[in-house]
């Protein structure tokens, strides 16, 4: 009997802190909003996906956990299909296709980046600056022309040197250029 009581008295201070801190919906997208909002989206990735772990099927949440994974380094792949998701709602916030866009900007796909950009342009309110999308495509089209004139690097000889010494494997002559060696330039961060 004693035991009993043990366990239930064990049982109660283990559960009792977790019922009190427990939010609901609500209150957790009210947090998660707010950072959002203030463009803490980093901090926001976890409480939109305790949100989605509620709603998997919520277009909103999808859009507001696709923008945050583009802030996260190691997490900006995933964005796509949870903005993808997003934007298959006709209602759904423009901004969800400015990120989305920006999603494949990322990733280096520049004409879907272009293409989402500009539905963006086409839904957003017309005073609407927040987001840059003309200068967002003018980038993706930078980035299709650099893209196109890509080759292969290829190694021509492997050396193994001393920091000290780097600078002086560099023939300029081909250029017209020249390493000018100072001591007063050599410093720790050269």
């Amino acid at each position: 009997m004693l035991a009993r009581k043990h366990r239930l008295v064990l049982f109660f201070f283990i559960l009792f802190p977790l019922l009190i801190h427990a939010q609901t919906e609500e209150e957790i997208k009210s947090q998660a909003d707010k950072l959002f909002n203030s463009e803490q989206y980093v901090a926001a990735t976890p409480l939109y996906l305790r949100l989605l772990s509620l709603q998997p099927r919520d277009h909103f949440y999808n859009f507001r956990y696709g923008t945050c994974l583009l802030f996260n380094s190691n997490k900006k792949q995933s964005a796509i299909k949870y903005l993808n998701y997003a934007v298959s709602e006709p209602t759904i916030s423009p901004e969800a296709y400015y990120f989305l866009g920006k999603a494949f900007h990322f990733d280096y796909q520049f004409n879907q980046a272009e293409k989402y950009y500009s539905i963006y342009l086409q839904k957003r309110q017309k005073n609407s600056v927040m987001y840059a999308a003309e200068r967002a495509i003018e980038m993706c089209q930078n980035g299709k022309r650099l893209l196109s004139t890509v080759s292969d690097v290829v190694v021509l000889e492997k050396k193994e040197i001393a920091s000290d010494k780097f600078f002086r494997l560099y023939d300029l002559q081909d250029i017209g250029g020249n390493i000018i060696v100072t001591a007063e330039f050599q410093t720790k961060l050269d």
